[in-house]
């Protein structure tokens, strides 16, 4: 892949022949405009104020739920896992979370590393 400049004003670097990581940048599927990942994960916290839920990334160490890039979204207050199905079984993770403007979100997982599904909950947390 060439180099380019991002929409976001970023440069995104040539990548090597046959390099497998990521692209160095997002391209968004509404307006096929690209963004570099700082840029794209401010996007996503910023639109964390008027979302309803969200899909993220439960972080390695289950301590933060992050965009796919890595990008903090939320802070874990708490995680705990049962085992869910008939005949099946699967463990289910079970999230709750706070965003840095203080909006408490849960959500289901497969645990450590998985994707969560996270959805706004009623209350905020009251300031400290």
């Amino acid at each position: 892949m060439n180099g380019f400049k991002a929409d976001c004003g970023h440069d995104i670097p040539a990548l090597p022949a046959g390099y497998a990581g990521g692209s160095g940048y997002a391209t968004w599927r509404d307006t096929g405009k690209t963004s570099c990942y700082p840029c794209t994960d401010d996007i996503a916290r910023a639109e964390l104020a008027t979302a309803k839920s969200f899909l993220g990334y439960l972080s390695s160490d289950s301590r933060t739920v992050t965009t796919w890039t890595g990008g903090h979204l939320a802070t874990v207050t708490s995680v705990h896992s049962a085992e869910v199905g008939f005949g099946y079984k699967t463990r289910r993770y079970y999230i709750r979370a706070v965003d840095a403007s203080g909006a408490e979100w849960y959500g289901t997982g497969q645990g450590a590393g998985m994707c969560a599904n996270m959805r706004r909950a009623n209350s905020r947390r009251k300031a400290r």
